[in-house]
This record gives structure tokens, C-alpha cells and sequence, in this order.
């Protein structure tokens, strides 16, 4: 929970196919972070657990290793 809340610099994020869950509020204040780069697939990415305030941000794309997700 919260590990990257208000970090103002960070425009992307790249996460390995090993994360099983992102907790709360972990992007949230994240004003500049437009997209996520997940090294898994776009059907790993649907089953990875996400509550429901982890977001928070501008973000509309997860780039997945055969496509990408429009959240």
C-alpha cells in the first residue's frame, strides 16, 4: 500500500510478471505517471489483484508483453 503515493516525477512504471497484487493507493498523487509496462501478458495482467483506490492518477494504458490494456 501507497509505495509510489505522490511521487511527482514519475511519468511510467515498468512491472515484472511476478507481482500478484497492488495494494492501495500506490499511485495515488502520481500527476505525471501516464502509463504502466507489465512484462506479462494482457490475461496475467486482468488476473493480478488490485484494490479497488489503487490508482488515482491519470493513467490510461497498461502495456502488456502481447498487447496493452485501456484502463
Amino acid at each position: 500500500d501507497h509505495a509510489f503515493e505522490d511521487c511527482e516525477s514519475l511519468k511510467h512504471i515498468f512491472i515484472p510478471d511476478s507481482v500478484v497484487n497492488i495494494g492501495s493507493n500506490v499511485f495515488n498523487g502520481c500527476k505525471l505517471l501516464y502509463e504502466i509496462h507489465y512484462d506479462g501478458t494482457v490475461e496475467q495482467w486482468i488476473k493480478i489483484t488490485k484494490h479497488e483506490d489503487w490508482g488515482g492518477w491519470s493513467l490510461r494504458d497498461v502495456y502488456c508483453y502481447d498487447g496493452h490494456v485501456v484502463i
